[in-house]
């Protein structure tokens, strides 16, 4: 007879973030979790905006939100925001 630990595979789960998408003074705030691929609402955050993906990018402290990036991994925190700026191409020097 062994006396075998209880299996620690499955992990906690971590809290829900309360963070916020910002585009042109329009909020939606978002409850995701930490682990939750930004795709996710990122994509929902397009649909109730009426946006196409290519037309915009999503920033968080300076940096560009990826599709597989999680809140995790950008270090997100309660409150924090995402910006969603329109893409603009081309311009000139002159």
């Amino acid at each position: 007879m062994t006396d075998d630990p209880p299996s620690t595979s499955a992990s906690p789960k971590k809290p829900a973030l309360q963070i916020q998408l910002i585009f042109q003074n329009n909020v939606i705030p978002f409850r995701v979790r930490p682990n939750t691929p930004a795709r996710k609402f990122l994509d929902t955050a397009l649909n109730m905006w009426h946006l196409d993906r290519g037309s915009v990018r999503f920033v968080y402290n300076g940096k560009r939100v990826r599709e597989e990036d999680t809140p995790e991994q950008l270090g997100m925190e309660n409150g924090d925001e995402v910006d969603v700026l329109i893409e603009q191409f081309g311009g000139s020097s002159s």
